[in-house]
């Protein structure tokens, strides 16, 4: 045993635990976070499961060597405890006969069953959020916020552990993609999200509901009709031209109803100062196939473009929401890179436990059970004395707040008052 040691691992959000191709050597049990199953079907990237809280993957290569073929991804800091292939397998074979057997045909029988689910999931190509459950997902949220949260200033606070289980029960959405959605809007400024270090409970905070719902309601107004999709697909190109048109257009007067009324050569001249001598007038003309309507009227001085300026601004907001949809399809998770969810800071001065997520993070990241530290559990008769707790597994003294010992690492389960 001594030489495969179970070690408890770190994941970073968005890193990869496992890859394809790779030979598995350890089965993975998660104590805290989640991790999503991909594989890649062409261009696509496809998410065929999920792993969380005392669910494992790997376990169904163990009696039988074989490379791995999915990407096993954090989509939160997740932690793991990983046991080695090798001390199963011994473990394994110091079993009767009739155990081993038992044993051999429930891992089969996993193994079996998981294909079988990520093969339906494969030819049904599920991405993590589907177009039909766009709208859905963050409508959720909007009337969610409205129904739980609380509103002053514009601003719309609630219990994140209230909103998810509000959404949930009552909406039956899913609670993986509640937070992947959120992520989006955590991303692009809509909101926030200030979190407890267990990283469960805290607030969240919608800082703009109404381009949350104003941008729901534009995908649910287009999905659901035939011939619209192209509208719901973002085009880099377009978008750039787009936004170099809607800074051109700040030179000119916006009149009481939102319409900007622009001379046709001049602006041609400044977009093509912006994009480069290659722009032509078609491209902006193009425009229209996304819903983007410039009409031009023939004057002796060479033209004039008019348009509804709030239309074209909300319509960035729109595809800039939509770019995000499409990446988190893509990746199979929403990629935050700098930015995430706010901790809140300070510590519990009840039981010292610091809150500062960065201040978990470097207790954390080099944690192991004092058994891994050469330390043994010490030995006890009887119970323990008035407002002592011990642990379950190996009688160590443990405080209130701990959710794991640290002893021997086992999870410390609260008792429910009867």
């Amino acid at each position: 045993m001594a030489n495969n040691p179970i070690t408890v691992k770190q994941v970073k959000r968005g890193e990869s635990l496992m890859k394809p191709g790779d030979r598995v050597a350890s089965v993975y049990v998660v104590q805290t976070g989640r991790l999503s199953v991909v594989q890649t079907k062409g261009e696509k990237t496809v998410e065929v499961g999920q792993v969380t809280v005392s669910e494992i993957v790997g376990e169904e290569l163990v009696l039988a060597a074989a490379k791995w073929n999915y990407k096993v991804v954090a989509l939160r800091d997740t932690k793991v405890v990983e046991v080695p292939v090798d001390l199963i397998r011994a473990q394994s074979a110091q079993c009767s006969p009739p155990m081993q057997a038992l044993f051999k045909a429930l891992t089969e029988r996993a193994r079996a069953s998981s294909n079988e689910i990520r093969g339906v999931r494969m030819n049904r190509e599920i991405s993590p959020c589907p177009g039909e459950y766009v709208a859905k997902v963050f409508g959720v949220i909007f009337h969610v916020g409205r129904t739980v949260g609380t509103k002053k200033d514009g601003v719309t606070k609630a219990d994140w552990r209230e909103f998810k289980r509000y959404a949930i029960e009552v909406f039956q959405e899913s609670s993986a993609r509640i937070e992947e959605a959120v992520n989006i809007l955590l991303k692009i400024g809509y909101a926030d999200l200030v979190l407890q270090p267990d990283g469960e409970s805290g607030q969240i905070i919608l800082q703009d509901m109404t381009q949350i719902e104003t941008f729901f309601d534009f995908y649910q107004n287009y999905y659901f009709k035939p011939g619209y999709g192209e509208l719901l697909k973002t085009n880099a190109k377009m978008t750039k031209v787009t936004e170099a048109f809607l800074a051109v257009s700040d030179k000119h007067k916006t009149d009481r109803a939102g319409n900007v009324h622009m001379p046709y050569k001049q602006t041609i001249d400044d977009l093509k100062a912006i994009l480069g001598q290659s722009f032509e007038a078609d491209q902006l003309f193009r425009l229209e196939q996304k819903g983007l309507f410039i009409k031009k009227t023939t004057t002796q001085d060479g033209g004039t473009l008019s348009f509804y300026k709030p239309d074209f601004q909300q319509m960035i907001l729109n595809w800039k929401l939509l770019k995000e949809v499409e990446e988190w399809n893509t990746l199979g998770y929403v990629e935050l890179g700098a930015l995430g969810p706010k901790a809140a800071t300070g510590s519990d001065k009840t039981t010292g436990v610091p809150t500062d997520r960065t201040q978990w993070a470097a207790v954390l990241a080099d944690w192991k059970p004092l058994v891994q530290q050469g330390q043994l559990p010490k030995l006890r008769s009887g119970g323990p004395a008035a407002g002592e707790i011990w642990c379950p597994t190996c009688m160590s003294e443990i405080k209130a707040a701990q959710k794991f010992c640290g002893t021997c690492g086992a999870e410390i389960v609260a008792k429910k008052a009867a």
